[in-house]
């Protein structure tokens, strides 16, 4: 008795403990399901547009503009009129419609590309194409520190500063006041912190802090990379090493090559290494479409028109064709001398014998006649043999023909200057 008891004992406790796994297990998925459901609203508000975000108005390709969200605002384009309002709760990526219904425009999150299409140009700026070389050959990473000379429409600013992340630091230097407080708007407006715009000539300055000026924390030997823009890059190459550490990279960015002469001249005095130069030039190929509509068709293979053949035989088939009209020529002056021969020697035998009945001067006639015919007939085969048959051509209906193929510029464009690398020891 007491081992059956012990047994329901244990059979009850191991029911009691599977129904507490499974009511454990329905409580995680419960849980699980509550987090992912939060995590997808979170993504959710996260990817909705608001007041005071910065959104991309997209027409097209080359018709785009970034506008910052705000009451009372709108954007206006050749479709119509498009309020902020309207746009706030949308989705990034999302389309609205004019007020007609008649057409729309997507709404799309700033990134560095956009920036770059989208920037007012109050300067000349690098595009994607150069930009995202820059970045490749400078070696420029999350938690790099880059100092920048010329920031002017912040282009190569914006970049930068997002790929170094939070864990890297950008100083960027701008001679001109005014660009300087556009560009730490630009950047600002993005919701970054990681960089410093300083108002300085670097020409004559340099990059290290200056007692009495704005308080940077810039250290001598300290910047993975140092890129310069400015009107005489040559002259600030002694300053770029000051703050550059070992295996530091320089670029030098230059609209002509006789700054990137006197650019490499000075790099190499300053003992960098690797000096390189390099233009980046975007060649764009379009995929287009055409329509051929034959004139007609030939079934019969073995038939080969008039011109094609002279292509093909060239020269041996003009001067063939010119024997061939010379013999048809002769063949037909024979003919006709054959003719006036008959009709002479029928007059003669007319005078001489002008007894001789109908009858026999029409056998002399048709005698005649046969063997002219079979003459004829004699040189048809010889010329069959010669030239070979000519079978005749069947033809059916034009047919149209679609041809998709790629095409590039006639004229290449893009180019903005010269880059002129090298790497400090």
């Amino acid at each position: 008795m007491e081992g059956e008891i012990q047994a329901q004992n244990a059979e009850t406790e191991q029911q009691v403990k599977n129904q507490n796994e499974q009511s454990q297990q329905s409580a995680n998925q419960v849980a699980n399901e509550e987090v992912k459901q939060s995590d997808n609203q979170q993504q959710l508000l996260s990817n909705t547009i608001k007041y005071g975000d910065q959104v991309v108005f997209y027409e097209s390709v080359n018709s785009m503009k970034m506008q910052t969200i705000v009451e009372n605002g709108f954007f206006q384009n050749r479709f119509g009129y498009f309020g902020h309002s309207e746009v706030v709760g949308k989705q990034f990526g999302q389309k609205i419609f004019n007020l007609k219904k008649n057409a729309f425009i997507y709404l799309l999150r700033p990134d560095p590309v956009l920036i770059t299409d989208t920037l007012s140009h109050l300067t000349q700026i690098l595009y994607q194409a150069d930009i995202s070389y820059v970045i490749s050959k400078m070696n420029i990473q999350p938690g790099s520190i880059v100092v920048e000379s010329g920031t002017g429409s912040a282009s190569l600013s914006s970049s930068i500063a997002r790929t170094i992340q939070d864990e890297g630091h950008l100083y960027t230097f701008e001679f001109n006041e005014a660009r300087a407080k556009n560009g730490a708007e630009v950047l600002a407006a993005q919701g970054l912190k990681n960089f410093d715009v300083i108002w300085r000539d670097v020409l004559s300055n340099g990059f290290m802090p200056i007692p009495g000026e704005r308080v940077y924390n810039l250290k001598e030997h300290s910047a993975d990379a140092v890129f310069l823009d400015l009107p005489r890059p040559y002259e600030a190459i002694t300053h770029a090493k000051q703050v550059l550490k070992k295996g530091g990279r320089l670029c030098c960015f230059s609209p002509c090559i006789e700054q990137v002469m006197k650019n490499c001249e000075e790099m190499r005095i300053q003992k960098f290494v690797q000096i390189v130069t390099i233009e980046v030039i975007q060649r764009p190929f379009e995929r287009r479409e055409r329509t051929f509509q034959s004139a007609f068709q030939v079934l019969n293979p073995n038939f080969i028109n008039n011109k094609r053949k002279r292509d093909e035989v060239g020269d041996n088939a003009q001067e063939q064709e010119n024997i061939q009209e010379d013999q048809q020529q002769q063949i037909a002056a024979e003919d006709e001398n054959e003719n006036n021969d008959e009709e002479n020697n029928q007059d003669d035998e007319q005078g001489e014998d002008e007894e001789e009945s109908q009858e026999e001067a029409d056998q002399a006639n048709k005698k005649g006649k046969q063997n002219k015919n079979n003459k004829k007939d004699k040189r048809n085969k010889q010329q069959n043999n010669q030239n070979g048959s000519k079978p005749i051509p069947q033809f059916i209906r034009p047919q149209i023909t679609k041809v998709v193929y790629s095409s590039g510029p006639k004229e290449i464009k893009g180019h903005t200057g010269y880059l002129s690398f090298g790497i400090c020891i």
